[in-house]
């Protein structure tokens, strides 16, 4: 069975975001507590995906990935120790290489947030829109 459009992108993250950060785990929707033992980990999940007529072609949809990019790391203070990470997932999302499948990739903000325990775990939270489009018959191929 052939991949979505979508799923193809978010493979795409995740396997680029692996290569750049080197042994930290990369997950795909993991919906499991992370410790400050398992810390440093990314974590990659979609939020929604919408699609839109693309002006004036009735046959094709434009669709804007929200993807959502989860550092965690343990200790304080956490965004600065996540900093050299975030700034690697960063310039995956902004290589060509995702534009093979995407025809736009911008950021969508960034968030903080923690858990309090001995050492604190916390999490810089990356947005991600990415634009692609498919046939209204096919969401598995983009155009």
């Amino acid at each position: 069975m052939t991949a979505t459009v979508r799923d193809q992108i978010l493979d795409l993250i995740q396997t680029s975001v692996q290569a750049a950060v080197g042994s930290i785990p990369v997950t795909r929707e993991d919906p499991s507590a992370v410790s400050s033992e398992d810390c440093p980990t990314i974590d990659i999940r979609p939020d929604s995906d919408s699609p839109e007529p693309l002006g004036g072609v009735s046959s094709v949809d434009q669709w804007e990935l929200a993807v959502t990019i989860v550092v965690s790391v343990a200790g304080v203070p956490a965004s600065k120790i996540a900093d050299p990470i975030v700034a690697q997932i960063h310039r995956v999302m902004c290589v060509p290489a995702l534009r093979f499948i995407a025809a736009s990739v911008k950021p969508g903000g960034t968030d903080f947030d923690s858990d309090d325990g001995s050492p604190p775990v916390g999490r810089t939270i990356l947005r991600y829109l990415c634009k692609y489009a498919t046939r209204r018959t096919s969401i598995t191929q983009s155009m």
